[in-house]
């Protein structure tokens, strides 16, 4: 995606202009809009991997984006210019390619723990045809692991549910913390993503091994946005599992399901945003949120052709 104007900033205190390569950064804003802006790096095909430095500007998945390549095919963009394109093959579960991973310390960024908030912000668009797995589709998640070992401990999970063939519920957005193991059902079914068309959405985390109803204004909170109006806040559950647990990893996808697509089929994101830092815009709410911004968009599929599915912010 390209705007007429785009700008980039940094939180950070003046020691770290001179620290070297391998410090991290306290605060960190991920910027990836997929714009041919390295040379050969970031043509039309090249993959979405291997080059994430915040201390350079450069992010790319670190990890498991092996069919995820920049896209330049006009109605495939938000906007015009390029967006990210990632393709699972028929009966393929979609793992190490389908998505990417993107690893914090790898790029130069401290890991999310307890008290720490984090906005992820995307646009995102579905072909016509596109065929959900028979079941939830994996879709944003954070992997928490333990201080002391290192280990798993489960993924603080957002899933698309399947509007053809919904589980456990028809409302289309299901959170769970898997160390926890309570389903959240959120939004309502009219909020499902329809396809053919680009949607704006949002997701935020508060940190912490209690919930917001036991810690009250430093709990556990997840909060979920589309095309900037909020669907729902979770307050009652706990997101991260002990007081000392982290965050190092955030998945986009990765996994489409067990049983394989059902067909040969692509995702495309554009505009994704991650950053530990406050935003300074708050929704009707009062919540801080990135929002829809910037709304400067150019009509990829042609404003006189009356296609108005670049209108991420129309319901």
């Amino acid at each position: 995606m390209r705007y007429f104007a785009r700008s980039i900033q940094f939180t950070m205190v003046v020691a770290t202009l001179a620290m070297p390569a391998s410090a991290q950064l306290p605060d960190w804003n991920v910027v990836m809009d997929f714009e041919d802006t390295r040379d050969e790096a970031t043509d039309p095909g090249e993959l979405v991997q291997g080059d994430c430095d915040a201390f350079l500007d450069v992010y790319e998945f670190t990890s498991d984006a092996a069919a995820t390549i920049y896209n330049d095919v006009p109605w495939e963009v938000y906007g015009d210019g390029q967006s990210l394109k990632s393709t699972v093959q028929q009966g393929s579960s979609g793992f190490g390619s389908f998505g990417g991973i993107l690893n914090l310390p790898a790029c130069g960024m401290e890991r999310l723990s307890e008290g720490d908030e984090v906005w992820i912000r995307f646009r995102m668009k579905f072909p016509p045809d596109f065929a959900y797995p028979n079941g939830r589709l994996k879709w944003v998640r954070l992997r928490t692991r333990d201080a002391a070992t290192g280990d798993s401990e489960g993924y603080l999970d957002m899933y698309l549910n399947n509007p053809d063939f919904p589980v456990g519920s028809e409302r289309p957005f299901h959170l769970i913390a898997e160390f926890d193991g309570h389903w959240d059902y959120l939004g309502e079914a009219t909020d499902l993503h329809r396809l053919d068309r680009w949607e704006t959405y949002e997701i935020y985390y508060r940190l912490n091994s209690q919930s917001n109803n036991l810690a009250p204004g430093t709990g556990g909170v997840a909060r979920i946005w589309k095309n900037g109006l909020l669907l729902a806040e979770v307050t009652d559950r706990k997101t991260l599992n002990e007081s000392d647990s982290f965050i190092a990893s955030i998945y986009l996808f990765t996994w489409f399901t067990n049983n394989g697509s059902p067909q040969t089929q692509s995702v495309f994101l554009d505009d994704l945003r991650i950053t530990n830092v406050t935003p300074g815009d708050v929704d009707a709410h009062g919540n801080p949120y990135i929002g829809m911004e910037p709304l400067t968009m150019l009509f990829s599929d042609g404003f006189e052709l009356g296609n108005t599915s670049a209108w991420s912010h129309t319901r």
